[in-house]
């Protein structure tokens, strides 16, 4: 075979470098469809997605992504690879917004909830805490999916609050997104006394709440802070916690609540009167869901967020940027 002839026949499958071209400019910058790519240029579906695979392959096609949020995914890998968790979810926050405390929430919000219906299959059983966060992780929930599963709340109610913050509304409202099951605890989460906190759970509704905790696969839950700031539901005021057991629970170093327990900055839950006197999962049950899902927003919560991870008491954390980024910046 002559030189000219191997020329020819080498580059005889060569596509025309015009045509890649066309497709690429006709799907990415003008947003067709590859059938009516094909449509339009006579040529067949699958000759359209060769030559655009060919596109990024010659680099007539290049792709890059912004460093704002190429930090996300470099955040997420970090925090997989500290704290060996099964999962990481940061939600983007441009850098040259500034936005509420409530923007924040949504973000992370629209994140748990793709998540959660990424996640859940038949016959789970998912446990559900108290939280702005996860009120929003509800309304950002497609109703459209059908799952034969059941869902429990982690607590009793909190009684001073708006119904989006506590699990007792949450969960049949929840429920109702999957088509599913669910059981509450009709009683405070919060009881004056041991005594009454043992009368509760003497009751068929709590019994039967409680017979379930072992039961859950995965868990979602807010997180509250106490430490810098006071922002936490249960600290805000006084309507659960008098000053006794404030000054406890200073004593003791919370930095945080979960469930409606108090924990500190090596995820040990604090020792005060309040903790014989909640109406809820038990820290080691807790801890023993295979699941644990947090979804906090705002970088003040750093450190909550921080003790949750040294006390193995999260498996799947979503969070937005700037909390990440406080996180990794505290560890060093």
């Amino acid at each position: 075979m002559s030189a000219a002839n191997q020329y020819y026949d080498s580059n005889i499958y060569m596509q025309s470098a015009n045509l890649i071209i066309r497709v690429a400019y006709m799907y990415y910058y003008e947003g067709k469809r590859q059938q009516e790519i094909a449509e339009e240029l006579e040529i067949s579906v699958p000759t359209v997605s060769r030559l655009l695979k060919k596109a990024k392959e010659q680099n007539i096609v290049q792709f890059s992504i912004a460093e704002e949020y190429l930090e996300c995914l470099e955040l997420e890998r970090w925090l997989l690879e500290r704290f060996h968790l099964n999962g990481v979810i940061v939600a983007p926050v441009s850098g040259e917004e500034s936005p509420t405390s409530e923007e924040l929430k949504k973000l992370v919000a629209l994140e748990g909830a793709r998540y959660l219906q990424r996640t859940v299959s038949d016959n789970d059983v998912l446990g559900v805490a108290y939280g702005e966060t996860v009120w929003y992780v509800y309304n950002y929930l497609n109703p459209s999916q059908r799952k034969n599963m059941e869902f429990v709340t982690l607590h009793g109610s909190l009684y001073h609050e708006a119904n989006k913050l506590d699990g007792s509304w949450l969960v049949p409202r929840i429920a109702k997104v999957f088509s599913g099951k669910y059981y509450t605890i009709g009683c405070k989460g919060i009881q004056k006394s041991r005594e009454a906190v043992l009368a509760a759970l003497r009751t068929e509704n709590v019994r039967r709440v409680f017979e379930r905790f072992p039961k859950i696969t995965i868990s979602v839950s807010g997180v509250g802070m106490v430490f810098p700031e006071r922002q936490s539901v249960l600290v805000r005021d006084d309507s659960y916690l008098d000053d006794k057991t404030m000054e406890e629970l200073e004593r003791a170093g919370a930095c945080g609540d979960l469930m409606l327990r108090f924990f500190d900055r090596e995820g040990k839950e604090c020792s005060s009167n309040v903790r014989s006197r909640v109406v809820g999962i038990p820290w080691e049950s807790y801890k023993k869901i295979p699941n644990k899902v947090i979804v906090a927003a705002g970088e003040k919560k750093w450190m909550a967020i921080l003790g949750l991870l040294k006390g193995k008491l999260v498996d799947t954390l979503i969070v937005d940027q700037r909390l990440a980024r406080s996180i990794r910046r505290a560890v060093g």
